[in-house]
């Protein structure tokens, strides 16, 4: 393969970028929000600017997964589709990313599939759907990846196939959206810089990246002397469930969730007949890749050098600092930026085959991944709060009380509820009166009521479920979805 970037195919990226904008607009449509975006939309909410930016400091994350989303509420009005468009289209601009860096995978087949990965993936499906900053973060890797690997790979006439200055925009990015980026920059540092001590020659090629990479840090500094700082002296915990994911078997799972995300909405079938064995065949089939990758040289080895750095490095050095700094933490989530130059790798090791096995450990391997994501597409996702508002609004009766709690417990009073969002959205029947909503920090006067209604997923004040058992001599509990759970409590 020549040096640079070749072009498999005249506008090899126009039908995957446009079954991505399809399938992750059904997404969008039919996705519960869940309790991080009700979080995220807390935030979103602040009245005035100086409010949003106080909110947003008084936080963990950066601000541009917050700014965003207001940026498009305050235009077009509170939507699904206003709070999730940064996020779909960050994931437009990972698939033209990845079909650029694609390019120089071996083969055809390899360079057509690239970015079609991204789109049949259902952490990258779940990360562009969801009002979170963690499809920026993807972008942003991709995009760092792509500099790197234009600057480091055979050039073709004397100059690299990427500007350096892309690096700051990148970076730039990267940290406004998500502070691991910051352990993308580190490790990524490391490794250069023990190859640059090892190899004089590829000083020439790291130094023009010096100014962009001081640009795009220059471009962090005003929030990151005036929120970052902040944040760190607040103490807030960086949150997630790290705690499930610092072992030997949770880094491994994490890993696994970057090809299959959520398989669990479709039973246990989905998640032990498709999405294990297609984890294992992924294991093997990015080795494969990285093989190849290796054995062909030129712009192919730096690919595979570079993006196993950011799959597999990257999470690991997180992975080993969280040990070290439990404020830190390690999650899934936290590693997205890992997603793009894995299914990169995938696609090498996919290519390599020869038709007939190609075709059977392939189409397997595709197939399990286009079913995962099919199913986290038709399915309204972890945590149903639509339809458990939607149980509750069917069967209303008069003199009901529902009893609504901040979803996180950082959160306040008066932040959203699930209620407060899908209620208005609802067909409520013409006869269905509006219930007695009261904050479960008022729980008592629910008590005077025939029935209170309480849904919840994960956490819910104990205290206040022993009030209600203690006067109520009958609950029903009904499951809605994977987690969440309705109680009907009556006299």
């Amino acid at each position: 393969m020549e040096p640079g970037e070749g072009s498999p195919s005249r506008r090899g990226w126009l039908a995957p970028l446009v079954a991505a904008a399809a399938l992750w607009l059904v997404g969008v449509h039919l996705r519960s929000l869940w309790g991080d975006e009700f979080h995220s939309l807390h935030r979103v909410r602040a009245e005035g600017w100086r409010a949003f930016f106080e909110v947003v400091r008084g936080d963990n994350h950066p601000p541009l997964g917050f700014l965003l989303p207001r940026l498009l509420v305050s235009a077009f009005g509170e939507s699904e589709l206003a709070l999730r468009l940064p996020s779909l289209l960050a994931g437009l601009g990972t698939v033209l990313v990845v079909e650029r860096l694609g390019r120089r995978l071996p083969d055809g087949p390899a360079r057509r599939l690239a970015p079609w990965l991204v789109v049949l993936s259902s952490f990258c499906f779940m990360i562009f759907t969801e009002v979170r900053m963690y499809g920026l973060l993807a972008l942003a890797t991709a995009g760092v990846l792509h500099v790197l690997v234009a600057t480091f790979e055979p050039w073709r006439d004397g100059r690299p196939a990427v500007s350096r200055w892309w690096l700051a925009a990148w970076i730039a990015l990267g940290l406004h959206a998500h502070y691991y980026f910051f352990h993308t920059l580190v490790a990524l540092g490391l490794v250069v810089g023990w190859a640059v001590a090892r190899e004089r020659a590829l000083r020439p090629r790291v130094l023009p990246l010096v100014a962009p990479l001081l640009l795009g840090l220059v471009l962090f500094l005003p929030w990151g002397l005036w929120g970052f700082t902040e944040q760190l002296r607040h103490g807030r915990h960086s949150g997630g469930t790290s705690g499930l994911y610092l072992n030997a078997q949770g880094f491994a799972q994490s890993l696994a969730h970057l090809l299959f995300m959520n398989a669990s909405l479709g039973g246990k079938w989905t998640t032990l007949g498709v999405a294990l064995p297609g984890a294992v065949a992924g294991a093997v089939v990015t080795l494969l890749g990285l093989r190849r990758l290796w054995s062909t040289g030129g712009a192919a080895r730096v690919l595979g050098v570079l993006a196993s750095l950011m799959a597999f490095f990257v999470p690991l050095w997180s992975f080993l600092v969280a040990h070290v700094s439990p404020r830190a933490s390690y999650n899934w989530r936290y590693i997205a930026g890992s997603a793009p130059p894995l299914l990169l790798l995938v696609a090498a090791g996919l290519g390599r085959w020869r038709p007939w096995p190609r075709a059977l450990l392939g189409g397997a391997l595709v197939a399990s991944l286009a079913w995962v994501t099919l199913v986290n597409a038709v399915s309204p996702g972890q945590e149903d709060y639509r339809g458990a508002v939607a149980f509750i609004v069917e069967r209303l009766e008069p003199g009901d009380a529902v009893l609504t709690v901040p979803i996180w417990p950082d959160d306040p009073e008066g932040s959203p509820t699930g209620w407060d969002w899908y209620w208005p959205r609802l067909e409520v029947p013409a006869a269905t009166l509006a219930p007695l909503v009261i904050p479960v920090r008022e729980h008592e006067r629910a008590l005077e009521h025939p029935r209170v209604w309480v849904f919840r997923r994960y956490r819910y004040p104990p205290e206040v479920l022993a009030a209600l058992r203690a006067t109520f001599p009958h609950e029903e509990v009904t499951p809605i979805g994977a987690v969440m759970h309705v109680h009907l409590f009556t006299r």
